[in-house]
């Protein structure tokens, strides 16, 4: 069957820092039949089956404020899909678009994450010199394909020599029938890593990452129509981040999801969350606990985050700097300058054991 135009109905989604910041997605997606990382989805992509006849080609609604993700498609229609984003991007639709080292970035983009699947299915780590340095390298973290220690040291190494500055690892959620088609054709212990291993631990491949001299934690684009709603979006990003770190590192549930309920609170609010912290009103947000508070007023005032910048020390343990943020603020930028260590040897400098668990840390 020939291929058809595309068409699909993008849905809202939570703005991640983990999803790459991705706030809308298609809902459905028919037009590639290779393996894709899927970035709104956190799974693993691709039709069985090529696209039916085709509607009109088309995402619907085509103005929208925030971060769109267009998937990629199979080469027959890579025309169709760039005539979409051109459109979108001239009615100022912002876009999360994908590529494969060796593609060039699209000039719609307002971000460009460059999968790497297909490069650690096949072993070919040459070819990650071929990302282009203003991309955000997505590597999918997938037992037994890609979580060894000694692939992930070459490959952040060529991916730093080459100019990358960010690399996102990203765990998929993987169902039977995606661990049986990513072991077809595989040795024995790749079978067994996928259905009976642990999960690859995300926090210890983001150490190797701010090791290497890269962040783990690509930023959110400064978008959206108001200076009030671009500023709010920064100190959700802000809140956001402050959350999902503070889930990772096993802190109580509770604050962290007070966090990320301050993070979706920022996003909808029409105040202007600068202003109320100037004028010392915060109060008047109820959902805003206190130590969100806090962030909010520092953020607010371009001043460095103390709860950030004390938990990314954490995750990542000191001396380890990075060279991007996820707020655009300067709390970001003193991860690392902090010479401590906590009580369970996080602070302690990154080693082959460390590389060496992540194939068996849950």
């Amino acid at each position: 069957m020939s291929d058809g135009p595309i068409s699909a109905r993008a849905v809202p989604q939570l703005a991640e820092p983990s999803r790459l910041w991705i706030a809308y997605a298609p809902r459905t997606w028919r037009y590639r039949t290779r393996l894709y990382t899927d970035l709104a989805a956190g799974r693993l992509g691709a039709s069985r089956r090529r696209a039916a006849a085709p509607p009109p080609v088309r995402i619907e609604p085509e103005e929208l404020d925030d971060l769109l993700y267009l998937p990629p498609v199979d080469d027959g229609l890579q025309a169709s899909l760039d005539e979409i984003a051109e459109r979108l991007a001239a009615r100022r639709t912002p876009l999360v678009m994908q590529i494969e080292p060796g593609e060039p970035a699209p000039d719609a983009a307002t971000l460009v994450a460059c999968d790497l699947l297909a490069v650690l299915l096949s072993g070919e780590l040459e070819r990650l010199t071929e990302v282009p340095p203003e991309a955000i390298a997505l590597w999918p973290l997938v037992p037994g394909i890609g979580d060894h220690p000694g692939t992930i040291e070459e490959g952040l190494e060529s991916l730093a020599a080459s100019g990358v500055r960010s690399v996102q690892g990203m765990l998929l959620d993987l169902d039977a029938g995606e661990r049986r088609r990513l072991a077809e054709g595989r040795d024995e212990d790749v079978f067994d890593a996928l259905f009976h291993g642990g999960r690859p631990s995300e926090r210890l491949f983001d150490r190797a990452v701010a090791a290497a001299g890269m962040t783990p934690f690509p930023r959110r684009p400064p978008i959206g129509g108001a200076p009030r709603q671009r500023s709010n979006r920064r100190i959700g990003a802000a809140l956001a981040l402050a959350g999902d770190l503070w889930l990772r590192l096993d802190r109580p549930v509770g604050s962290g999801q007070s966090l990320l309920r301050a993070a979706r609170g920022a996003e909808a609010t029409q105040h202007d969350l600068a202003a109320l912290a100037a004028e010392g009103n915060l109060k008047v947000m109820d959902w805003l606990d206190p130590a969100s508070r806090r962030i909010v007023e520092e953020v607010a005032g371009d001043e460095p985050s103390a709860l950030l910048a004390e938990l990314r020390h954490e995750y990542l343990g000191p001396g380890l700097s990075v060279a991007g943020d996820a707020t655009a603020s300067r709390d970001l930028e003193a991860v690392g300058e902090e010479n401590r260590a906590d009580e369970d040897g996080v602070g302690e400098d990154l080693d082959d054991e460390d590389l060496s668990d992540l194939e068996d840390e849950t």
